[in-house]
């Protein structure tokens, strides 16, 4: 009889804000800074005071729990949006992608670049409650490790911002609300076949 578990994994203390700052946009030419701030990771797109703004959120997640004969069925990426800094001047959407980064940002890389697709569907600012941990349906599978990390950035929409755009999300610091990434993973049957499970997590739903 195949077995199927819903794994969660609440993000590493590694987390961290990637950001640039610049008087023009894009601000990739500007300065760089790595933000770790007091457990709270900084999505942003601004131009506050007349310098461009942007930053990238980088999550940590060990995975490697996952037995490598298991197949990964579906995956949420639930972050914990806090208040009460919140911006949505440009109508714009919050998108994540798959980005190794090791635990330490570097501006060597692009971590400016927008996540096209994104890997879950893209989510209206307009539809984000604060103080509450969203559940994010994963479309693409292929960067959860078994083995190691899985590592996401996320970021906003493309666009060259008029105005204040920023969210605060919540990493695990301890506390009891705080990010995490839910996979549901399960073995085959002797077939090849697999089977999903009768049941999922309240208020999840299947790919």
């Amino acid at each position: 009889m195949p077995k199927f578990t819903a794994f969660e994994v609440p993000s590493g203390a590694a987390d961290t804000t990637a950001m640039y700052q610049h008087s023009s946009w894009p601000p990739n030419a500007g300065t760089f800074s790595d933000n770790n701030d007091a457990g709270v990771v900084f999505i942003n797109k601004s131009i506050p005071a007349g310098t461009y703004t942007s930053t990238t959120g980088l999550f940590r997640f060990d995975t490697s729990a996952i037995p490598d004969t298991d197949e990964i069925l579906s995956a949420w990426f639930e972050p914990y949006i806090v208040g009460p800094s919140f911006g949505d001047a440009d109508d714009c959407f919050v998108v994540g992608k798959y980005q190794a980064w090791g635990g330490t940002p570097s501006d060597a890389a692009d971590w400016l670049e927008v996540a096209t697709p994104s890997i879950w569907t893209p989510v209206d600012m307009d539809d984000i409650i604060l103080d509450r941990r969203a559940s994010w349906g994963l479309n693409d599978l292929s960067g959860i490790s078994k083995t190691a990390f899985t590592e996401i950035a996320v970021t906003l929409s493309s666009f060259t911002p008029t105005g204040y755009n920023e969210i605060h999300i919540r990493e695990h610091v301890g506390a009891a609300n705080y990010t995490r990434l839910v996979v549901l993973h399960g073995e085959r049957d002797p077939l090849g076949v697999t089977r999903f499970p009768k049941f999922l997590p309240a208020g999840r739903r299947t790919v």
